[in-house]
């Protein structure tokens, strides 16, 4: 992860395409003003314009006297501007002016601050996620492993990377418990706006308190985006002792909104050893609760739209992959596209009548199916639309037909 975001950073001071955001108009004396995503992250404009995506709020404060402020969108149908927001602000006070919904148009937005003496406007971009998503070829190799190739249709995206999930639940984090902590395992799930913790295995006590952090994007200067890692969400500390049964709940306090998308799950865990901390990854999906990314795929190319995904039949029908998750950046910002997999996997087993005992592989002929594979005398089989009817046969014997009605 460290490595894909050192790259994304790299490419993104690179962008040619941001345009001018930041003026002065009006009088001599234009108000200093300044933006954030809350009010302990507002600063002045030479620090930084934030760049917004849905679920963040537009934080605003003026630092020496009173102003109106007017917000407005991109051009809307017809060419023409219409202000979104327009109001007065009193000096030396963070204040939030909105959140941004997924009604609001993306683009680049406008804000003007005046006085009777100046003005100062600022531009700044919305973006939102959701970029379509393409299973663009697919193939099933020995074994039942089921190969999958997805393009996420959007040119200025970047850092991709993508994740599978089948109908086995991954709303709950395993987080390992350090050993000199204790041992074992905490499974964690996001309830709305707590965290529902239950031990398994631990024999120790300690205290333990989890944070969620993500890399915010500012434009600096008219030409480059940074990204700034900051802690949006972290829950009181708790005492957890061993052999703790049954699961508590902690609040998770935020302070900057919890947008959606991709963050570090950072949990610490203090006891007589000092403090130590285990590192994952979950995807915030803005209803309330969290997809955990184990075992993620990216492109070798940090550039690519394109992420193969790979997911064994073996593993039983809970864990075959029914939805997948793109991760991906726009201008520093982590966006996701989520889609349900088009393909319906199924298996055909296949008993030798006289033992009951699976046939070999090299035993098994089948034909009718476009893609196929054999394994431990299990026929995997993925279609698109069921029923469909396939033949089974061995080289002394003549072909069976199966009919495979469903997933």
């Amino acid at each position: 992860m460290d490595a894909r975001k050192l790259t994304a950073l790299a490419v993104l001071v690179l962008v040619a395409f941001i345009q001018p955001v930041h003026g002065q108009a009006g009088g001599s004396t234009p108000p200093a003003i300044g933006l954030g995503f809350s009010s302990g992250t507002v600063g002045p404009l030479a620090s930084g314009v934030p760049v917004y995506t849905v679920g963040d709020q537009l934080w605003f404060e003026s630092y020496d006297a009173p102003v109106n402020v007017t917000v407005t969108p991109p051009s809307l149908v017809g060419g023409t501007l219409q202000p979104f927001l327009v109001l007065d602000v009193a000096a030396n006070a963070s204040q939030s002016l909105l959140t941004f919904s997924n009604t609001d148009p993306p683009g680049l937005w406008s804000l003007a601050a005046s006085t009777p003496s100046g003005a100062t406007s600022v531009q700044f971009y919305l973006l939102d996620g959701g970029a379509p998503v393409q299973l663009s070829g697919y193939g099933l190799s020995s074994g039942g492993e089921l190969s999958m190739n997805y393009t996420l249709e959007s040119p200025s995206a970047y850092g991709v990377s993508a994740c599978s999930a089948g109908n086995q639940s991954t709303a709950t984090a395993y987080v390992p418990i350090p050993g000199r902590a204790g041992g074992g395992t905490l499974l964690l799930t996001l309830n709305g706006t707590s965290v529902s913790v239950i031990p398994q295995g631990s024999s120790g006590q300690f205290t333990f308190w989890m944070g969620l952090s993500q890399d915010y994007a500012y434009e600096i200067n008219n030409a480059a985006v940074v990204q700034r890692n900051m802690q949006a969400a972290q829950t009181e500390p708790v005492q957890v002792s061993g052999g703790l049964a049954g699961a508590f709940s902690t609040a998770l306090l935020d302070s900057i909104p919890l947008r959606a998308g991709e963050f570090s799950l950072v949990s610490h865990f203090e006891s007589a050893q000092g403090v130590l901390t285990e590192e994952t990854d979950v995807l915030v999906t803005g209803t309330g609760s969290w997809v955990w990314l184990q075992g993620c795929s990216a492109p070798q190319n940090p550039l690519s739209e394109s992420v193969v995904l790979n997911a064994s039949l073996q593993k039983g029908p809970s864990v075959w992959p029914r939805y997948v998750y793109m991760m991906y950046q726009e201008l520093g910002v982590g966006l996701f596209s989520a889609a349900p997999v088009p393909l319906q996997p199924a298996t055909v087993q296949v008993m030798s009548a006289g033992w009951n005992r699976p046939l070999t592989d090299s035993q098994l002929e089948v034909t009718g199916a476009s893609q196929y594979s054999v394994g431990n005398g299990t026929v995997y089989l993925v279609g698109e639309t069921f029923p469909f009817q396939v033949a089974v046969s061995t080289p002394q014997t003549s072909p069976q037909q199966v009919r495979v009605e469903r997933p």
